[in-house]
């Protein structure tokens, strides 16, 4: 947009606290399905739940915002089971990831969505629109599957990822890879010292 050269440009991405959010086995899975974010427009909610309701799949919202009310109609079709919490402290979320099969996020567009970073750090399939943000973290059928922002497309991603126990291994190993080599805290601050020394160099 800038015009700025790209080698002039730097991204340190969010960082997740490894001790927290790391994969756990002896939590039972409860829903087929989890979604963090807040409840608005950009995160394509609607759709989803449109997609749980034809599919009769038990997802789990966490998550507040200014379409809470126009949804609360729409979630009572879903699939008895399913579950919405619209505030939960952070050190509580790996616990609701962990009851979930797969994580994810039909968003038209994020930043850098941290609540997929620790779904990934937690080791569960993670399924994600193909939009910025998202597609810069997922690289497709290796650490996550991407699928487009319509209702047809995230019903597809989500069969396909469920009928496929190899392709969701690969994805939770490759996840865990990405998390260690790019968004622990300790990769992030040499990031940040590397980015010092250049700076001082080129003074």
């Amino acid at each position: 947009k800038y015009n700025i050269e790209k080698k002039k440009i730097s991204i340190i991405p969010n960082f997740i606290q490894l001790e927290n959010f790391k994969p756990n086995s002896n939590i039972e899975k409860v829903y087929e399905m989890i979604f963090i974010g807040r409840i608005e427009k950009q995160k394509n909610i609607e759709t989803l739940i449109k997609v749980m309701i034809d599919l009769q799949l038990k997802i789990l919202i966490i998550g507040n915002g200014r379409l809470n009310k126009y949804l609360e109609r729409k979630f009572e079709s879903l699939c008895r089971g399913s579950r919405w919490i619209k505030n939960v402290n952070n050190t509580k979320i790996p616990f609701y990831i962990h009851q979930s099969k797969f994580f994810i996020l039909p968003s038209f567009y994020e930043g850098q969505p941290k609540s997929l970073l620790e779904a990934m750090a937690c080791g569960i399939p993670i399924i994600g629109a193909d939009s910025p943000g998202i597609n810069q973290l997922i690289t497709h059928k290796k650490n996550g599957i991407l699928c487009d922002t319509d209702h047809d497309s995230i019903k597809t991603a989500i069969l396909e990822l469920d009928g496929d126990t190899e392709m969701q291994n690969k994805i939770i190993k490759n996840g865990i890879k990405y998390i260690t080599h790019h968004v622990s805290p300790e990769k992030n601050i040499q990031k940040e010292l590397d980015i010092y020394h250049k700076i001082i160099k080129s003074a």
